[in-house]
């Protein structure tokens, strides 16, 4: 199959088209399978529906604010913009 490229109405080679639009082979012709298959379609995740493998449960998001929170309190973190910088020239 032969494709043309062009960026701003000027031709191009397919190796500047992906390094201006900052994609692999790799990821071009999953691209390019999936629209001469599916034609325009938004792509759908794998996961659509499924928790991923590396999701953190909430209850564990919770303890971890807690820890934090309990550890300023007893170490006295300081706040974001509680102290002003000076400058000595």
């Amino acid at each position: 199959m032969e494709t043309e490229y062009q960026f701003n109405g000027v031709d191009i080679c397919s190796k500047a088209f992906m390094g201006i639009y900052g994609i692999g082979k790799t990821r071009w012709n999953n691209i390019r399978n999936h629209f001469f298959n599916d034609d325009i379609k938004k792509r759908q995740n794998a996961l659509t529906g499924r928790v991923g493998n590396r999701t953190i449960p909430f209850d564990a998001v919770l303890k971890i604010l807690i820890f934090i929170i309990k550890f300023s309190n007893i170490n006295g973190l300081p706040s974001p913009g509680k102290y002003k910088y000076k400058l000595f020239f």
